[in-house]
């Protein structure tokens, strides 16, 4: 091949070449521009909208977790979503649900932000989260077993769909705390009203703290009363259970004067009946009384079965704070209106105020409310224990004091039902044998409530507790149902904290 050939060759393949990378650069450069006319012919979404899209209201998640998703034709072979975890906001957010009744107890839905004041410790705070909610009524509501013959049953006329539920209902019976007579009681009016005051779009769990004999949220009334009918006080720790001839004997109320409070009195009375359960009350050798070695040990004995009663009464009332928060867990997921019933003579919980704190926040976040039946009914103050047992008194001569420790733990108890619905917002219902009209109020959830929440200033992590207060501007006649105070964490959530 000639020298003038080659070189023709090379030039037309140099030409050739750079013609191919031309139109590459002009292909890559069409699809470039066709995606950014796509990209900006869509609208800008503000946050509200976008938050709107990505959680739909209630009824449309319903629907669309019913229907078959469409096939995507366009999709890519990878594709991006957003996904709804929560975002994990490192302040310290103290909620509130606060419900506003008139003078004829119903519920006020018209009051904005501007119409509340908060105060933390008498020292006014800046309500930084407020919405006002509205609970939907039932979709379909419930018909009387007595009605007219059903529309299914005429010809011609087709049978009703499904009916999706509505409210949901957990019947919580505290068999860790409740005796038998009372579990009778309160299985015989929960089985009425699963029965009468059920509808069909409401659902009922019946659980307890034990976790035994439980049955999940259900309209099938088999078995919930198979359920309710084995309602019995049942042990949620190990704990050896108290005998009669415990020595010196103690409830729970006066082991906390004595081991947290260091009360003088609780201590001394406990130590007088230790020596009088012991024997060592006329030991001395001159007859004059026990001598001071016997008084120390009886005194120390007195204060070891005082942390033990304590500590076992930790352990019982953890169990029993740890089973509540796994049901509202449960209930989390679940839509409409989500109501617990704690049915509990009353407990008292010394030395776990921050884990009561951390329910009652857990409740409100979650939008659930625990309402009280107390299965005590209205009952006589049980002044010398149970009946039921021998009472073999060591020390006559502090019966009476005793007799005042019981009445003081007793009333705790009943505080305790009461400030559990008052903090979430729920009902509660005490002082009163008609237990089955008391599940009737009790079950139900407010018209219309207010969530509040403020970042408190300079939070300490100490542990201690901190009084709230609402009130309204407006001087009307009203009357406002919130929580009472909360206690500071022990520790923050970060690290540095």
């Amino acid at each position: 091949m000639s020298v003038p050939t080659s070189k023709q060759l090379r030039i037309s393949a140099v030409v050739l070449s750079g013609l191919l990378l031309m139109w590459v650069g002009e292909a890559r450069l069409a699809t470039v521009r066709a995606q950014s006319t796509q990209s900006q012919t869509a609208p800008p979404q503000t946050a509200a909208e976008a938050a709107a899209q990505t959680q739909p209201p209630q009824s449309q998640q319903t629907e669309a977790a019913l229907a078959p998703a469409p096939p995507n034709s366009n999709a890519p072979e990878m594709a991006t979503q957003e996904t709804s975890v929560p975002l994990r906001v490192l302040v310290n957010l103290v909620p509130l649900r606060v419900i506003v009744r008139d003078s004829k107890g119903n519920a006020v839905s018209t009051l904005r932000k501007e119409d509340f004041q908060l105060f933390q410790d008498g020292k006014p705070q800046i309500i930084s989260n407020f919405s006002a909610v509205l609970p939907p009524p039932a979709a379909h509501p419930g018909v009387a077993a007595n009605s007219a013959p059903s529309a299914a049953a005429q010809p011609g006329v087709p049978a009703p769909g499904f009916l999706p539920p509505s409210r949901f209902v957990a019947l919580l019976f505290d068999d860790a705390h409740i005796n038998i007579q009372d579990a009778v009681q309160s299985r015989i009016a929960a089985t009425k009203y699963v029965d009468a005051s059920l509808a069909p779009t409401d659902r009922a769990a019946v659980y307890t703290m034990s976790g035994q004999f439980q049955v999940d949220f259900t309209e099938d009334r088999a078995k919930l009363h198979a359920s309710l009918i084995s309602i019995q006080p049942r042990a949620v720790t190990a704990s050896a259970e108290v005998t009669d001839d415990e020595c010196p004997p103690m409830d729970l109320y006066e082991a906390d004067d004595i081991a947290n409070k260091s009360d003088d009195q609780a201590i001394s009375v406990a130590t007088q009946d230790a020596l009088s359960c012991s024997n060592t009350q006329n030991s001395s050798p001159q007859g004059g009384g026990p001598t001071p070695g016997q008084i120390a040990a009886a005194r120390a004995l007195a204060e070891a079965i005082a942390r033990r009663k304590v500590e076992e009464g930790e352990q019982e009332t953890e169990a029993v704070f740890r089973r509540l928060r796994e049901i509202m867990a449960r209930m989390a997921a679940l839509p409409g209106q989500r109501n617990i019933v704690l049915i509990s003579p009353g407990f008292i919980y010394p030395n776990l105020e921050t884990e009561y704190s951390d329910l009652i926040d857990f409740a409100i976040r979650q939008n659930i409310f625990i309402n009280t039946l107390d299965a005590r009914g209205l009952y006589v103050p049980d002044l010398n224990g149970d009946i039921s047992q021998a009472n073999h008194d060591p020390n006559p001569a502090g019966a009476g004091i005793r007799m005042r420790y019981r009445l003081d733990g007793q009333r705790r108890q009943t505080e305790t039902l009461i400030n559990f619905a008052l903090d979430t917002g729920g009902w509660t219902f005490h002082d009163n044998n008609d237990l089955l009209q008391g599940l009737r109020e009790v079950a139900s959830a407010p018209d219309a409530y207010y969530y509040l929440a403020y970042v408190p200033a300079n939070m300490k992590f100490d542990g201690h507790f901190h009084s709230l207060k609402v009130t309204l501007l407006a001087k009307n006649k009203y009357s406002i149902q919130a929580r009472r105070g909360y206690f500071a964490p022990m520790h923050g959530e970060t690290p540095e904290e």
